[in-house]
């Protein structure tokens, strides 16, 4: 039923999936209240979400779906790395520790063999970026967002002698920095973060980075096309790598 929305919604948009789903079922309306949430269209997403916590009120899922989108109408989008415990014990749980353990001997296994300069895009607490360093690694540049978690990311690159520099914005702020314009890096990397971006900035980004690099790896969760939210209706995770052509 959910992939029913999701590809009525790839092939006409949001809306048209939204009027296709006739006396749609609480899962179907949390999942509308998803898609839009990822366009962007918090009215929307609130109130399709109260709709399925009003259609299944014993169910906690939609019942925090409703109060935390209607929090969002009201006051705005949080930092979801508040706090960076929260965080840092998510990606270390359940079926992350095998999909990050893969994603970093993945990463490292398109590193060059000769020297060079690395830029990691959401690199958080380090949890991708760290097993992957090879000895060819010479200096890193990691962009976070999350202050607690750059500051955990650096003092690990500390500790183990990397030199780096610590970049504490999203990868817009880096891709306007002026400071930016001339850099360039042999990799760019970017892992499990691209999905927070907004589709529609999603392109002028990567031809950024891919116009400052040699090679530009990406893992996401569930990656659909790159014009999409990532959204499939599908539970699973999975890392995926795309050398730059």
């Amino acid at each position: 039923m959910l992939k029913r929305i999701w590809d009525r919604h790839r092939a006409a948009g949001l809306d048209e999936a939204a009027a296709a789903a006739a006396a749609p079922s609480p899962e179907e309306l949390c999942y509308l209240a998803m898609l839009a949430f990822a366009y962007e269209r918090t009215a929307d997403a609130a109130a399709f979400a109260a709709r399925a916590a009003e259609a299944s009120p014993g169910d906690p899922l939609f019942r925090a779906a409703a109060a935390h989108l209607a929090r969002v109408g009201r006051e705005g989008k949080r930092n979801v790395y508040v706090p960076a415990e929260g965080f840092a014990a998510f990606i270390r749980g359940g079926g992350n520790v095998p999909l990050y353990r893969e994603t970093s001997a993945a990463l490292a296994g398109q590193y060059p063999e000769a020297p060079f300069d690395l830029l990691d895009i959401g690199a958080g607490d380090g949890m991708a970026l760290l097993p992957a360093l090879t000895p060819a690694v010479r200096r890193v540049t990691v962009v976070e967002p999350a202050a607690p978690l750059l500051e955990r990311c650096a003092a690990a690159l500390s500790a183990r002698g990397v030199g780096f520099e610590a970049f504490s914005g999203r990868f817009q702020d880096l891709a306007a920095d002026p400071a930016m314009a001339s850099r360039s890096w042999a990799v760019a990397q970017a892992t499990f973060c691209l999905h927070a971006i907004a589709p529609a900035e999603r392109p002028a980004l990567l031809r950024w980075a891919r116009s400052r690099c040699d090679l530009l790896l990406s893992a996401e969760f569930d990656a659909p096309r790159m014009d999409e939210p990532s959204l499939t209706g599908s539970t699973s995770s999975s890392a995926q790598l795309a050398r730059g052509g």
